[in-house]
């Protein structure tokens, strides 16, 4: 799309397109969340993932069926990129929070209550924010929210 660093091609969101983006790039974000893990000498109860469109994609598409998943994770302008998506009965529900912007013209705001409601269905606690006129991007407003609620989950364990 001519901006930003993408995993893939974002100039449609066909599901399938997607769905093979994020198969591909799996084995990368779960190599990187365990050496960073290990390099700290922590756990995933102590792990707190930020993402930003397709960033908010690959944490809700990826992260969310690692067997030790992050204790909460923030996602910014993003959605589920499966539809159909499962997660396993025995995978951890970590928190979410989910900030959108209504005005956002790369990824739909439909995408929030949909992706809301899909992560519901698969009993995540999920919190959303919208964020009025904000298109793509990230406003003060929601960083704010975004830190508060990591530290608020952070701080639980």
């Amino acid at each position: 799309m001519g901006f930003g660093y993408q995993w893939y091609a974002l100039g449609n969101l066909d599901p399938i397109r997607i769905a093979a983006g994020q198969a591909e790039i799996a084995p990368v974000l779960d190599r990187f969340i365990d050496d960073a893990l290990a390099a700290r000498h922590l756990s995933a109860r102590r792990l707190g993932l930020i993402g930003f469109s397709q960033g908010t994609m690959v944490a809700l598409g990826r992260a969310l069926r690692r067997p030790d998943s992050a204790a909460a994770i923030v996602g910014f302008s993003g959605m589920i990129a499966d539809r159909a998506i499962e997660f396993p009965e025995d995978a951890k529900r970590p928190a979410i929070l989910l900030i959108h912007g209504d005005a956002d013209p790369v990824v739909p705001f439909s995408r929030l209550a949909a992706a809301e409601a899909t992560l519901r269905a698969a009993k995540f606690s999920v919190e959303t924010m919208v964020r009025p006129g904000l298109a793509h991007g990230i406003d003060a407003e929601g960083a704010a929210a975004a830190a508060q609620f990591l530290a608020a989950h952070l701080g639980q364990v």
